[in-house]
């Protein structure tokens, strides 16, 4: 009768160990992958976070804004702008208003100010919002978007007879009756998913 053998020879201990070793790797490469694709998945979630937040403010800060008959309160002005990238007219507008909404600097109304900072050789930039007390004082400026290279701004009114959208606005004592605002991305770019459609505003008090 043969007698049994115990124990593993080195050759079978030498594949045993080989096999464990392959198969811890794979399951380290596996979780790797996991874990990188949830980083991915985090930072992207991050992203169109501050891209809502962007645009949440945007509307805010517009839909709060405050005139005086008085003349006391800045006014609303938009200016429609320009700017040629490469072979493109890309739109490169400026607004400036009194908003009453909580911004940065606080609860108390702060003097608004949106435009495209970029680099003079830059075809993009960011969106930013300088923000002020009423007299221009105790500036802060915030970036609400990064990878802008147009920024369009118009204004329906019907106080001139007709419903209409207009390219500029400038007055002390008179709103539109909505504010729509859009953002471009460098040809070939572009912008996170809440910031990739036009932003309309109904204003209250406007015409």
């Amino acid at each position: 009768m043969t007698r049994l053998r115990r124990g593993m020879t080195l050759l079978e201990l030498v594949v045993a160990l080989a096999v464990g070793g392959m198969a811890l790797a794979a399951g380290g490469a596996a979780f790797a992958t996991v874990a990188d694709q949830r980083a991915r998945a985090l930072r992207e979630a991050d992203v169109d976070r501050r891209a809502l937040a962007a645009r949440r403010a945007i509307a805010d800060w517009i839909g709060d804004v405050q005139l005086s008959a008085d003349g006391d309160a800045p006014g609303f002005r938009g200016i429609d702008g320009t700017r040629r990238a490469n072979t493109t007219e890309l739109p490169d507008d400026e607004v400036s208003f009194l908003t009453t909404a909580a911004t940065p600097r606080g609860d108390d109304p702060s003097r608004v100010h949106f435009f495209i900072a970029r680099a003079a050789d830059s075809t993009s930039g960011a969106l930013v919002a300088e923000l002020s007390d009423r007299r221009g004082r105790d500036l802060v400026r915030v970036t609400l978007a990064e990878g802008v290279a147009g920024f369009n701004v118009r204004y329906f009114t019907q106080a001139f007879g007709r419903a209409e959208w207009l390219d500029s606005w400038a007055s002390a004592t008179l709103l539109p009756g909505a504010v729509e605002v859009t953002l471009f991305a460098a040809p070939g770019d572009s912008l996170r998913g809440p910031l990739q459609w036009p932003i309309t505003v109904p204003l209250a008090n406007g015409r």
